[in-house]
């Protein structure tokens, strides 16, 4: 496979797409870097992983559309590994796109992140590279399982928005108040009583833990307590003051990006293998 990982390496080098994106990348973070506030805007990690769905949805669909991968299984290389390769290369191309877009980024942002202790940092960081390995991963499996390259494209900035929508949706939903208060006036305007109602809205017991791990489990669901890490060091400069209970979420989020790249990625695989490459 390591000829196919120098074949693929080489022809992503020459196609002028890799340096746009690799712009696109940095200029993305010097924006976001330049905007940043107290906290990053979760709007720039989404612009990035669309440029990600762009880079990949391109290059697989030219390698459908040329009769790449046929013309590697003809040569005696496998489907699985082609799917492998494939799956390497664009994870590599896509953390160092991740890589110019801190690079942009840092910088400019440097008074949101100096608050942030440089461990805490570290598994942001950590954090934001797996993020982008389970993106990569749904991109390249729906990409190379769909072989029409305008579809593909289609299909694969609609999942970045998707998974976008359906995290602001579950924090919708999870946030959303137990009870409401309503308060009752008499005829003069003068206040008589509050009433507490429970919301029939309100997500609670096994929906509730449902939802919550579905959204640690979303790569654009664990944006929140990620940006929500970086914000809250930003509130106040006396370590007492700082609310230490999300750090329990920060540490796993790396192992939920692990388990659902492992699923994609497992039924990626299993399905390219049996599938005709035309």
């Amino acid at each position: 496979m390591s000829n196919l990982l120098r074949a693929g390496l080489a022809r992503y080098l020459k196609n002028p797409l890799t340096a746009l994106v690799a712009v696109a990348s940095l200029i993305i973070g010097l924006f976001s870097g330049r905007n940043a506030v107290c906290t990053i805007d979760d709007v720039y990690l989404i612009a990035l992983f669309i440029a990600f769905a762009a880079f990949i949805s391109l290059f697989v669909g030219r390698e459908h559309g040329e009769g790449g991968f046929r013309n590697k299984a003809v040569t005696g290389y496998t489907k699985g590994q082609i799917f492998c390769s494939e799956w390497l290369l664009h994870t590599a191309f896509c953390l160092a796109m991740l890589l110019l877009f801190l690079i942009g980024f840092a910088p400019l942002a440097h008074e949101v992140l100096s608050p942030v202790p440089a461990g805490m940092l570290a598994l942001i960081t950590l954090c934001l590279m797996m993020m982008t390995v389970t993106v990569v991963t749904l991109l390249c499996t729906l990409t190379l399982l769909v072989s029409q390259r305008a579809v593909s494209a289609i299909l694969s900035v609609l999942l970045v928005v998707g998974l976008l929508f359906a995290s602001y949706a579950i924090d919708a939903a999870l946030t959303r108040p137990q009870y409401y208060l309503i308060q009752h006036y008499n005829e003069a305007g003068e206040f008589v009583s509050l009433q507490k109602i429970e919301d029939p809205r309100y997500v609670d017991g096994a929906a509730r833990t449902l939802l919550t791990h579905l959204s640690y489990t979303l790569p654009l669901g664990q944006s929140e307590p990620l940006l929500e890490s970086i914000a809250i060091w930003n509130y106040s400069n006396a370590e007492a003051d700082h609310d230490f209970s999300w750090l329990k979420i920060i540490k796993f989020l790396p192992l939920y990006s692990l388990g659902l790249t492992t699923i994609i990625g497992s039924i990626g695989y299993v399905i390219f293998r049996r599938r005709d490459l035309k």
